[in-house]
């Protein structure tokens, strides 16, 4: 399939973004199956998207932004799903990776740090945190070889995203006092290899910030919320195993195989 892609492109693409990105509401069917196409194009034919003139893919990330900044949960589910396995493919192709960061990475980290401080997306947290971890971890790591930065000098990528992120947060939320920001900044840098511990860093800096304090912040805490309904059964079905009498599989099974030879041969009869 990957020979046919670009022609997919020019027939669907465009019209079907024409159609979808004029507000949140309209052609709900079409939102779901564009993404569901570019997710499997992603996934199964990633060599064709390198293959897009910058236009176009220019297009494809910019798909993927529109999406994950949805409003509907499963139009920004699949958006973050995306990028995660974008982020992964280009990792595993050094030779497009470095211009792919160059002219992308600071404008999706700045957009996901942007739905991650909104009170509208609290239910994609655990997809932010993992996009976050990779972020840092890659810019931690040292695989960008390029520099980030457009403007100014920097002795590395991992100053200049500290900087930038230190004064994008700081004139965004005016009641955090400058150490509170350097601390969770840090903190990113820092945990990035602990998925968990990096997911209650991120956790602790929203419930501290004004506008989280206004409202319920239950969806930031539904994997673990998952996870202890999970122990929950399964404990609960060990307890009914281990005790006699409570599973019942015997004679009902054999009642309803009785049953159905029975009817079975009425029919016969009939």
């Amino acid at each position: 399939m990957i020979q046919h892609i670009p022609a997919i492109f020019e027939s669907v693409f465009q019209c079907t973004l024409d159609m979808i990105t004029k507000n949140f509401q309209d052609y709900p069917e079409h939102r779901v199956v564009f993404f569901t196409l570019l997710r499997a194009i992603n996934n199964y034919c990633f060599p064709a998207l390198l293959r897009l003139n910058p236009k176009q893919f220019q297009l494809v990330v910019d798909s993927v932004v529109w999406a994950f900044k949805h409003l509907g949960r499963d139009i920004a589910e699949a958006g973050l799903n995306i990028l995660i396995e974008l982020v992964r493919n280009m990792e595993k192709s050094p030779e497009v990776a470095n211009e792919f960061y160059k002219t992308f990475f600071m404008t999706l980290l700045i957009d996901i740090m942007g739905v991650l401080t909104d009170t509208f997306h609290k239910p994609g947290f655990q997809l932010h945190a993992t996009i976050l971890s990779n972020f840092f971890r890659i810019v931690a790591s040292g695989l960008i070889t390029v520099p980030l930065w457009k403007e100014g000098n920097f002795p590395d990528n991992q100053t200049y995203v500290q900087q930038r992120i230190m004064f994008l947060l700081t004139r965004s939320f005016q009641n955090l006092t400058p150490q509170q920001v350097k601390t969770f900044v840090d903190g990113l840098f820092k945990l990035h290899c602990n998925f968990t511990s990096f997911r209650s860093h991120l956790r602790d800096f929203l419930i501290e910030l004004k506008e989280f304090k206004k409202t319920s912040n239950t969806d930031l805490f539904l994997e673990e919320q998952q996870k202890k309904k999970a122990e929950k059964m399964a404990a609960e079905k060990e307890r009914i195993m281990n005790v006699p009498g409570l599973l019942y599989t015997g004679p009902s099974s054999n009642i309803n195989s009785y049953s159905e030879k029975s009817q079975g041969v009425n029919n016969s009869v009939s």
